[in-house]
């Protein structure tokens, strides 16, 4: 599987790095994107991210039994009831719906994604309804808080969000990888 990725990243970037060349504007707009950032965004280029958000998130909140059952295995899943192909299928679909919408709207935000729900279980537990609750709470807050250090930061410059949260999840992810080793 890793292979796998390794194998479609570089095709991928072959694929990036051919387009970069035949148009030089569309290199700009991929390294925003690619970076991830809030600068220049406005209310109104949130309306349909806000609503694929919101429907996935309901998705997920409807589904939370039915994934805290899946964590204690299929089997047990089954014997009580809970199609686990399912509920695997709209879960995965919803949180891919919400994770691109977030992407359309404030590019790659790399460590989001990686450190969020650990800070969000740590503070709201364990169920999934307030981890989904709490994942998306403190998120927000982190995001902002990212962006709002990289406009300060540097008076004159803005230092896109995605550079901030980079900064800041590495060294966090560095550390839970130490953590389960050490468990």
């Amino acid at each position: 599987m890793i292979l796998a990725g390794i194998a479609i990243t570089a095709l991928l970037n072959a694929g990036i790095s051919l387009i970069s060349l035949i148009d030089t504007d569309i290199l700009a707009a991929y390294t925003d994107f690619s970076v991830g950032g809030l600068s220049g965004s406005g209310t109104n280029a949130l309306l349909v991210p806000s609503f694929m958000i919101f429907a996935s998130g309901a998705i997920m909140l409807l589904f939370s039994k039915d994934v805290d059952a899946v964590t204690l295995g299929d089997g047990i899943a089954n014997s009580i009831g809970v199609n686990v192909r399912l509920v695997r299928f709209f879960v995965i679909l919803a949180a891919s719906a919400a994770a691109g919408a977030v992407v359309s709207f404030a590019g790659l935000l790399g460590f989001v994604g990686l450190i969020v729900p650990h800070i969000a279980k740590r503070i709201f537990g364990i169920r999934t309804r307030t981890a989904i609750l709490g994942s998306s709470l403190t998120g927000a807050a982190i995001v902002l808080i990212a962006d709002g250090i990289g406009r300060t930061i540097f008076p004159g410059t803005e230092v896109p969000v995605g550079i901030v949260m980079a900064f800041v999840g590495a060294p966090f992810f560095v550390y839970l990888i130490f953590r389960r080793k050490a468990t």
